[in-house]
Order: C-alpha cells, then sequence, then structure tokens
C-alpha cells in the first residue's frame, strides 16, 4: 500500500513540474531554449503516463486496457466437475444407490427413501426434478446453476416451487 500513496505522490509531482515547465516556456523567448523545454515536456507528459499506467494497475489488479480478465473465462473454463452418477440420475430421473457393503436394515430403509423419494419426484416436472436431485445432494445453488446452465436466481425460484409442490402433495419438509 505504501508503494501505490508513493507512486500517487510522485504523479502529484510530476504533473506540478510539467506545470513549471509550461510556464517557464511561455516566459522564455529564446528559440533555443523553448526547443529544450518542449523535449523535456515530452519527457515529462511520458513519465505522467507510465505513471498513471502503473497507479491503475497496482489499484485494480489488473493490467490497463487488457479485456478479457481472469474472471472472465471461457466456457470451458468455467466448467464444474460432476458426479457422473448424480447426472445420470438427473437424466433417467431415478435415485442414487451407492455401492458398499449395509446390513439387511440399512438396504430395506434405503429401499423405503428410494421408494418416497420417487413418490416426491413424480410430483416435479423434469426441471424440477434436476435442481431438486442436485440439491438434495447437497449442491450448492450456484454449482446447480452452472451444472444446469441457468441462473442463481432462477435455481431458487424452480427449488421454491419445488417446495410448494411438494407440501401440497402432504409431505412435510424437514
Amino acid at each position: 500500500m505504501n508503494l501505490l500513496i508513493e507512486y500517487k505522490m510522485t504523479l502529484k509531482e510530476t504533473q506540478q513540474l510539467l506545470q513549471k515547465t509550461q510556464i517557464k516556456l511561455g516566459n522564455t523567448e529564446n528559440e533555443e531554449q523553448q526547443n529544450l523545454l518542449k523535449g523535456e515536456m515530452v519527457t515529462i507528459r511520458s513519465w505522467i503516463s507510465n505513471l498513471k499506467y502503473a497507479i491503475e494497475w497496482m489499484t485494480t489488479c489488473r493490467q490497463p486496457g487488457t479485456t478479457r480478465g481472469v474472471e472472465n473465462r471461457a466456457g470451458y473454463e468455467r466448467e464444474v466437475s460432476v458426479d457422473p452418477s448424480i447426472l445420470q440420475q438427473v437424466i433417467e430421473g431415478g435415485t442414487l444407490v451407492f455401492e458398499h457393503e449395509s446390513t439387511e436394515q440399512e438396504v430395506e430403509r434405503e429401499q423405503h427413501k428410494e421408494r418416497i423419494v420417487k413418490m416426491i419426484l413424480k410430483v416435479l416436472n423434469k426441471k424440477e426434478r434436476a435442481v431438486f436431485v442436485l440439491a438434495a445432494n447437497q449442491y450448492t445453488h450456484r454449482e446447480i446453476a452452472q451444472t444446469l446452465n441457468m441462473n442463481r436466481s432462477t435455481v431458487q425460484k424452480v427449488l421454491a416451487r419445488c417446495k410448494e409442490k411438494i407440501q401440497a402433495e402432504g409431505w412435510v419438509i424437514l
């Protein structure tokens, strides 16, 4: 931060030097001296330009004049990695089954959950189902929006509609 302050002070001093040189040029009648002062003014203006460039770079943290910053990435750079099984579930409208060793009781409980989820998903249309499944799998609104190529506000509206439809069917959302 001290460097930026020093650059700004130097810019101010350099601008004052330019003004003094302009005054000298106006007061000088000698043609040779006027040519020297004009040469100095060109040099001082280039200093001012360079100082402004450096100050802008330091304050914005971007190279001045560039049109594409890191935050403006191309489509292929904005990809969000998604578990293929979740995408397959979204496409097919099924439920996720993770393979691991489990007891009979756990299997039965999971099957019961799957039946409930299928009944809930029947109420929703395809778009709502996709958003709901990703949200149920702990994806953030931003990640859902990027995955399904929609706005975050759209994701919020779709989830609100899902909640309304599910509650209208008599289900309680915890």
